[in-house]
């Protein structure tokens, strides 16, 4: 049904329609534990997205696309991937205004991605917390 759904929307060359089923295949190739697939489903997204050769480009859409690469990354244990991805889906989502409950999902997925490896960052934490004592 998705790929009909793709074929649809590259006959009709709807950028967004195609993005999105990129990335609900995505979502269930997640699902399947298959991060692989669901990695290149992100890229095809964002490849779609790109083609359009407009504002999709950088529309309201990539945040989302960066979201769910942010996803992958984590899944995949690419923390410095899962980091840049979510800080961009954070500054999409600011850029456009988009609605908060999105907005807080991205900075959710930024804080996990931080917490994959703890001690790196909860170092910085604890230095801090030291200066300010004195």
């Amino acid at each position: 049904m998705l790929d009909r759904a793709c074929a649809q929307a590259t006959k009709f060359k709807s950028w967004y329609s195609l993005s999105f089923a990129h990335l609900t295949k995505a979502d269930l190739y997640l699902r399947w534990s298959r991060y692989d697939s669901a990695e290149a489903e992100v890229a095809l997204a964002r490849s779609t997205l790109n083609q359009s050769g407009g504002y999709a480009s950088i529309s309201w859409t990539s945040g989302i696309v960066s979201y769910r690469a942010s996803s992958v990354a984590i899944l995949q244990r690419n923390q410095e991937l899962a980091i840049d991805e979510a800080k961009s889906a954070i500054a999409i989502g600011q850029l456009y205004n988009m609605a908060p409950g999105a907005r807080a999902r991205f900075s959710h997925l930024l804080m996990k991605a931080y917490l994959m490896s703890p001690e790196r960052y909860g170092k910085k934490r604890k230095r801090l917390g030291e200066r300010t004592s004195d």
